[in-house]
């Protein structure tokens, strides 16, 4: 049911993949749109995204959003971009090293792809085939390795990927993480691993006050199980018409899917600008 007065709200915390881009993992001329009306009408726009920040400079450089905060490495990272193309972090919450050799243990011995995300740096097993598929989606180049083991970094970020037919099987891997670390799905075959404490809700909280937006007037839009607590806590949360069920229960309100322009139409309400979306929570 449509709602004729959304309310205003001067930041909108925004979901790539699924959301923000279409299935071809593009943006569509709707969605640019929706992105300049944003900014026109006052309405920071915050790039809300499990993706390290290497692999959103291209989509920040064609959207004019190099200037504003980015919320990255499911919110283990989080930062701003000079003009030069520089990421600068401005706050980054690591994964203990001790806890990341443990997942990584875990995660190999059942064959599932690991990839590290060390501030900028993408480390990845050299025989992984996976990171070939997110090389290709992201645009970005991993660091192949023979062993995660030996490194040092600590990585902000620990990606697990799971083979078409083995995502139930992710479950087990989540089921066994040291008690520091939390897991959420970004996709049925993808676990994206951070510190306890760690979520883009909580990155978006520290954005927020740093541009001093109060929370009652903040929005998010997502379509995956890690976008429940941004889409929960958000004064007014939004679904992604393709998101799970548990996120489009928790929702205010649900968009159409991604193949059907969800982000410009959930934009163009937010703006009262005519969109029609249907109501979250009943």
């Amino acid at each position: 049911m449509p709602k004729s007065q959304p309310p205003q709200v001067l930041a909108l915390a925004i979901d790539v993949d699924g959301t923000l881009l279409d299935p071809n993992h593009e943006v569509t001329a709707a969605s640019r749109g929706a992105i300049d009306a944003l900014k026109a009408a006052g309405v920071l726009p915050v790039i809300t995204t499990s993706r390290p920040p290497a692999a959103i400079a291209t989509l920040q450089s064609q959207l004019d959003l190099a200037d504003r905060p980015a919320v990255t490495c499911q919110g283990a990272i989080w930062g701003t971009r000079d003009g030069d193309g520089t990421f600068h972090i401005r706050s980054a919450r690591p994964i203990r090293l001790a806890s990341a050799r443990q997942i990584t243990r875990i995660a190999e011995a059942r064959g599932f792809g690991v990839s590290w995300f060390c501030a900028d740096q993408w480390l990845a097993r050299t025989n992984d085939g996976l990171v070939a598929q997110e090389e290709r989606i992201t645009a970005t180049t991993a660091e192949r390795v023979p062993t995660l083991m030996d490194h040092q970094p600590t990585p902000n970020k620990i990606l697990v990927m799971a083979e078409p037919g083995r995502e139930p099987d992710l479950a087990g891997v989540q089921a066994l993480l040291p008690p520091d670390v939390v897991g959420a799905t970004s996709r049925s075959d993808y676990l994206e691993i951070v510190a306890v404490g760690v979520s883009k809700w909580s990155a978006l909280r520290e954005v927020y006050a740093w541009r001093q937006i109060p929370l009652d007037r903040t929005a998010a839009i997502g379509d995956g199980n890690n976008d429940f607590e941004m889409i929960r806590n958000s004064a007014v949360g939004i679904a992604m018409g393709h998101a799970p069920a548990t996120l489009r229960q928790t929702a205010d309100w649900i968009a159409p899917d991604n193949s059907h322009e969800g982000f410009a139409t959930a934009v163009q309400w937010l703006l009262n600008a005519g969109g029609t979306l249907q109501q979250g929570r009943q």
